[in-house]
């Protein structure tokens, strides 16, 4: 019976002895796990900064566009308004006295 009682013992300090060592081995594992949440959280937001990066960089590429098509209307508008006083003066031209187009002398009254 002595030896019973003496495996018991032996066997209950070996219980205790793994249960030290898990304890020493599930400390680190925590702490890993709580940096792997980190890193985890880290990642997140830095993908979520480089989604907005790019938003912006698409918003930023469609408002060049914009700007782009207004410039080519405010060209094409500056040639318009060029083009009015050789138009106007056409115009006054064709109501003056004188020669006509055709190289008649035009008489009024």
């Amino acid at each position: 019976m002595d030896n019973g009682v003496s495996l018991s013992r032996d066997c209950v300090g070996a219980l205790n002895s793994a249960n030290e060592l898990l304890d020493a081995v599930l400390e680190p594992v925590e702490l890993i796990a709580n940096r792997n949440r980190d890193i985890a959280a880290a990642v997140k937001h830095r993908s979520d900064v480089t989604d907005e990066i790019a938003k912006s960089g698409v918003k930023i590429a469609g408002d060049g566009e914009l700007n782009a098509d207004d410039y080519r209307e405010f060209q094409k508008c500056h040639r318009d308004v060029n083009e009015l006083p050789v138009s106007l003066n056409d115009l006054v031209r064709q109501f003056q006295p004188g020669d006509d187009t055709h190289g008649n002398n035009r008489r009024v009254g």
